[in-house]
Formats: structure tokens, sequence, C-alpha cells
């Protein structure tokens, strides 16, 4: 199970990460990804709140305490750069309003900039006329964006 968050501001554009990672390295996400950690070594697992609170500071040094749940998708993927690895992952979809400041972690990530809903829409379609190792963005965003526009609008539309 892994956990993608999305940072929306005012403008309704979603922080995006071009990630930095050994399994689909260079690729643009959304605003980051994870997975629910065990707490503290015990038998407890993180809520997918907690995870997403724990990826938003890592990656990007924010705060962001309300999380809304808006999407779970599965998409299964082999990384073209390194094919020894493959996902097959139910991904649970995490939006937050946010338009705070912005820390960026370079162990996480190679870049962060606040793309317009189109944009990444647009990409997301033209990626896939392209081979998977020219890709702009990670298979998981291509299957949150390959849903029709009036869900995708939904999933990234938070109060």
């Amino acid at each position: 199970m892994g956990i993608t968050i999305a940072c929306v501001d005012d403008q309704g554009r979603i922080l995006s990460e071009h990630r930095r990672h050994r399994i689909f390295d260079k690729v643009w996400s959304l605003s980051g990804d994870t997975h629910p950690y065990r707490v503290h070594g015990s038998q407890v697992v993180e809520s997918l709140a907690q995870a997403s609170n724990r990826c938003a500071k890592d990656d990007f040094g924010a705060e962001i305490k309300r999380w809304t749940k808006t999407l779970t998708v599965s998409y299964s993927a082999r990384d073209p750069r390194d094919p020894k690895y493959c996902e097959n992952e139910l991904l649970h979809i995490m939006v937050a309003r946010y338009g705070g400041p912005l820390r960026m972690n370079v162990k996480n990530a190679y870049e962060l900039r606040w793309v317009a809903l189109d944009e990444i829409s647009n990409d997301s379609l033209a990626d896939l006329g392209r081979e998977p190792i020219h890709r702009k963005y990670g298979p998981w965003v291509h299957a949150v964006f390959a849903l029709p526009r009036n869900k995708v609008e939904e999933v990234f539309s938070v109060r």
C-alpha cells in the first residue's frame, strides 16, 4: 500500500516533486510519495494522515494537519531505468490545501514546482505516447490522470 500526497494552493495548482529515489528516479510525481511506517518499531502502523504528515515534513518542510483521502487507485509498472524494480501498488491519494513556505529535502527531490492541473493532465496524456524511459511523470500519476476529467478535478478540489 502506497501513498501519494498532493498539496493544492489557492490557485488550484499542485505542488509537484522531481523525485529522487532508487525506484523511478528522476520522474515527476505529485507532492510526495511514501508508505505507512511502523511507529517506533512497534506493531502499530501509521495512519494514512500520519504518513502524509511525515512525508510533507520530510520532503518539503511543511506541517500539514488536515489531509483528505480523495481516491484509491491501483497501478503496476516496471521501472524503465532499472527493470529489476517493479511496483504493483494500491495507492491512496491524500490531498491538502497548502500554500506556505517550502524547504526542499535534496535527499528526496531534485526540484519542486507548482503546476496547473491542466499542465499535469496534458503532460500525462502526452507521456502515454512515449516509451516509458522518456516519460515525464511516474506511472501512478498516469493512473490518476487517466480518469475522466471531472473525476480528476474532484480529486484535487479540497476546501
